[in-house]
């Protein structure tokens, strides 16, 4: 996982204060990317315990990186039945004009692969293509460009409860990182 400083790239090991989720090399560069990082990390510092772990392939960075996503439930009546559903605060890495956020589920390592024993949701921007998002850098870095899908904008993994589902688990990156790398190198051919 992604460790650098979110200015320069150098190594580091000083991360926000706040929210945790962003690394800086210098207190000048925390001052440089504040005015950017600054909702985020108030969003995710007021959301207290009500935040998931998520790994983030950032269209404009080279490595993934683990952020935390807050999140409120939300309630549907269903057939005369309440139901509970994660409501996923991915402000600022999915929105923006035209955003049509969906998510796609991994449950097994490869296309011939038993199951994993959980499942993976990666939530996308739909519209990605249509809306300018820029090509996705890390995905052609995790996947050394063999990804035959040509990924933009960003996209988040997190565990998802079942498929499908709005309802999500932190994201292990030690045991889910692989499956959704060899996920990109097999899509559009594998689809669950």
């Amino acid at each position: 996982m992604n460790t650098n400083c979110l200015v320069c790239d150098a190594p580091t090991n000083n991360r926000c204060s706040g929210c945790k989720s962003v690394y800086y090399c210098s207190k000048q560069h925390i001052t440089q990317n504040w005015p950017a990082h600054k909702g985020y990390c108030k969003r995710v510092h007021e959301a207290g315990t009500q935040v998931f772990d998520a790994i983030l392939f950032a269209a404009n960075e080279t490595k993934p990186r683990l952020i935390k996503i807050p999140w409120v439930f939300g309630d549907v009546e269903e057939d005369d039945y309440p139901t509970q559903w994660h409501k996923l605060d991915c402000q600022p890495w999915l929105g923006g004009k035209d955003c049509c956020q969906r998510t796609m589920y991994v449950n097994t390592l490869g296309r011939n692969d038993p199951s994993l024993g959980h499942i993976i949701g990666i939530r996308y921007d739909d519209n990605s293509f249509i809306n300018g998002s820029p090509p996705n850098q890390c995905i052609w870095g995790v996947t050394k460009g063999q990804a035959p899908h040509p990924w933009a904008g960003n996209l988040i993994a997190l565990r998802a409860k079942s498929m499908p589902t709005d309802l999500y688990e932190d994201a292990v990156p030690e045991t889910d990182l692989e499956p959704v790398i060899q996920f990109f190198k097999e899509y559009p051919y594998r689809m669950h």
